[in-house]
Order: C-alpha cells, then structure tokens, then sequence
C-alpha cells in the first residue's frame, strides 16, 4: 500500500478478495495509505462455485453478506460484480447491480469488462461505471499478445477511445486501468 501511495495510486481493484477473512485488517490497512477499493462481491461466486443452480433468491443474501463485511471501512469504493463478464451475462449483471445497490445504496457496482464488450456493458445495463480491461497490452517479448509495445501502446489508446465515445454519449463512466 506504501509504494501504491508513493506513486500516487489513489486506487484499487480485486477481482478475487480480498474477501471476508481477510476485510478486517486489510481494509483498514488501505484507508491507513489514502487507498480505497473496489472490492470483489460474494456475488461473484454466482459465476465461479456454481451458486446460480440455487436460484437467484440467493443473490440477495449474498449481496447482504458483502454489504455487511465491506459496507463499514471508509476505504471502500464499491463492489466488483464480475471480471470479464460476457454478453450472455448482462441480465444477471443488472440483477446483481440492483441486488448490491438495495444491501448497500451508499456505495456503487462495476465490471471488469473486456474490449469487445464494453460497449454492451456501457449502453445495455444500468451500471454507471464500467472498467476497462487490459489483455490486449504486450509487450515486443510478450508471450500472451503478440505485440510489438508500440502497436499495444496503439491499441490500449484505441480500445480506451472506443469505452470513453460510448459513455460519453449516454451519459456514463468508464474507469480506465492504466
């Protein structure tokens, strides 16, 4: 949390975490350094541990669950419904937005949303912040994206661009993960 604060990283997110066990010292470790975070929901375990067999009355006890870990640190910035979401998930990420806004209407709900579906994320649900996802940055020696760095430099300002136009135009924001 120092270095992040000694290079005027103001915040945070967590895809996975930092959860429950570990929010009563980590959680004020951030707001120690001036750090808030957009913490991971238990909403996400809908997608990972296969909790959506058990209907979605279980959403909003899960959104309870967050909203009572999380809801208390003022090192909070909001809650992180789902990393990567994919088109067939826009309906469970409005469900899952409404459910997060009624356990904790203090505090806001993003995604982690990649290029190619920003734009469905922005204009087609109500979440009124998205995040911008970074797979497409490599470098010349990149095993995962075969880059040069210039031409990943070249696509990060586009896809970046392409998120900011669709906010811009209905009125919404994107969090930019540099």
């Amino acid at each position: 949390m120092k270095l992040l604060k000694d290079m005027s990283c103001d915040s945070v997110w967590f895809v996975h975490g930092p959860g429950a066990k570990n929010a009563p010292w980590f959680m004020p470790m951030m707001e120690k350094y001036g750090i808030k975070g957009m913490v991971a929901s238990e909403l996400i375990n809908f997608y990972y541990d296969g909790e959506v067999s058990k209907g979605l009355d279980f959403v909003d006890k899960r959104a309870a669950n967050t909203a009572k870990t999380f809801s208390k640190y003022a090192s909070l910035l909001g809650y992180v419904l789902k990393d990567e979401p994919l088109f067939c998930s826009v309906q469970h990420t409005d469900y899952f937005y409404d459910a997060m806004r009624r356990a904790d209407p203090s505090h806001e709900a993003a995604v982690i949303a990649m290029p190619p579906h920003y734009q469905t994320y922005i204009e087609d649900t109500r979440l009124p912040v998205v995040c911008t996802d970074i797979y497409h940055f490599g470098g010349d020696k990149s095993v995962w994206i075969p880059h040069p760095a210039r031409e990943s430099r070249r696509t990060f300002r586009g896809t970046v661009h392409n998120a900011v136009s669709a906010a811009e135009r209905i009125g919404k924001h994107v969090w930019i993960m540099p």
